[in-house]
């Protein structure tokens, strides 16, 4: 018995890591600067200074831990999903604008559940709807339901970043009204 216990203890000696860990080095004291008085003659004249000895800082790098940001620049062919000026709908901006205007247009199949249904479209920079897709969808019959009724929206007023139009990347989540047959 005894042995089998000095053998557990040697095997988990070995195999602990705190053992095996070198001592911490001590980080280096800085010290502050240390001045005396030194007096030299030069020709016939005594001049007194001080030699001071400096301690050992890091040197000084300014504007490298923060960089002034340059301006953007908008990209032609870059998509957005948020600008500066968002694009709008029949003269209202926001989702809610457009969340509407999708339900009205939205034509559902009896006997829908309710949930809601994750659409994503580009408003180009000329304002018209494209690449609509369902990101999560809730039902086939009721996902290319909200498609036809996310391609039926009027003309856009195009977004604008950094003064020039630029097309835009939307993801909504639309509010689907359950139906009974």
């Amino acid at each position: 018995m005894r042995f089998a216990t000095f053998c557990w203890l040697v095997v988990a000696l070995a195999t602990t890591t705190a053992l095996a860990q070198p001592h911490p080095k001590k980080k280096p004291v800085r010290k502050n600067t240390v001045g005396r008085r030194v007096t030299r003659k030069a020709g016939e004249q005594n001049l007194d200074q001080w030699h001071v000895k400096e301690p050992n800082l890091p040197p000084v790098m300014p504007d490298l831990y923060y960089p002034t940001p340059e301006p953007e620049v908008a990209d032609s062919s870059r998509i957005y999903t948020y600008v500066e000026q968002m694009p709008t709908l029949n003269g209202q901006s926001g989702f809610a604008a457009i969340i509407t205007a999708i339900q009205q247009r939205l034509v559902l199949p009896s006997a829908t559940p309710a949930g809601r249904a994750f659409v994503q479209f580009v408003v180009t920079k000329a304002g018209v709807v494209t690449k609509p897709q369902i990101i999560r969808g809730l039902r086939a019959d009721v996902d290319s339901a909200v498609v036809v009724a996310t391609r039926q929206l009027p003309r856009f007023k195009p977004g604008k970043q950094a003064g020039r139009v630029v097309a835009v990347s939307y993801t909504l989540a639309i509010p689907i009204v359950g139906q009974q047959p």
